[in-house]
């Protein structure tokens, strides 16, 4: 589902975030880049008050996820507002005392090319991702249907992809056009979309997804479990198989959020 919303934030708050980052990951970024064979997949970027970011030429360059944004940043966590569509009441994890609930939101920013591996997002539950500033490619494949040159083990827990969401693109995204995916009923097949400041992407439980940012883009996402997951959720959380597949939750912390 993409459907254009209000975001409501101070766009300048989140610029001024990320031009005044010191994070370890952003303030150290690799002293030795290489060169980009494939100038499709790099469009001269907007002005960036981030060098880094502007001038980057690495195959998988940096992607900031900070999930504890509103911390660091209380004048961004007074202005956050879930949409209507995910409200906390339609949340079951919102339930949960707050040292237990798994790590659910996140303030994303990232340069022209970086962006998110294939992936399913944890402890079986949706989630929403809405863009902020700039804009990003998004690629979903239905539940146990995995794009090619992407393996997972049965339980989920290991997955084996190329090493940069480039070198997927490079080998493997023209292959969605000729695999049994395109042949298959309209339910279950892959979606594509570019999703543009002010829009809200939703991805289902289970679905695999993957997304590229297209120009220096700055995003929100939260995770979320509504009741018509509630059963798929329990089963991936049955405490005699789940303690070492729950994420975003401390391992002290695992057996009272399973009880």
């Amino acid at each position: 589902m993409r459907v254009r919303v209000r975001v409501r934030v101070r766009v300048s708050h989140f610029l001024a975030y990320s031009a005044e980052c010191h994070d370890e990951e952003v303030a150290n970024p690799n002293p030795n880049p290489n060169p980009n064979p494939n100038p499709n997949l790099n469009p001269n970027p907007n002005p960036n008050p981030n060098p880094y970011s502007a001038d980057c030429h690495d195959e998988t360059p940096l992607y900031l996820f900070d999930k504890h944004f509103a911390a660091k940043a209380p004048e961004l966590a007074a202005e956050y507002v879930t949409p209507a569509y995910f409200a906390p009441e339609r949340d079951l994890f919102a339930r949960l005392p707050s040292d237990c609930r798994p790590d659910y939101r996140w303030l994303i920013v990232g340069g022209t090319r970086s962006g998110s591996g294939w992936h399913v997002d944890p402890n079986a539950s949706s989630a929403w991702n809405a863009v902020i500033r700039g804009s990003k490619k998004w690629i979903l494949t239905p539940p146990g249907r995995p794009p090619p040159g992407i393996t997972a083990s049965d339980d989920g827990a290991t997955v084996t992809a190329p090493v940069s969401l480039y070198e997927w693109y490079r080998i493997f995204y023209s292959s969605l056009e000729d695999s049994e995916l395109r042949g298959a009923p309209p339910a279950v097949r892959p979606r594509e979309a570019v999703l543009r400041e002010g829009e809200i992407l939703f991805v289902p439980r289970g679905w695999w997804h993957t997304a590229i940012n297209l120009e220096p883009t700055i995003a929100l996402t939260q995770n979320y479990v509504p009741a018509s997951s509630a059963r798929h959720v329990l089963r991936y959380l049955d405490p005699a198989t789940a303690r070492e597949l729950v994420s975003g939750v401390a391992p002290e912390r695992r057996p009272q959020a399973l009880a």
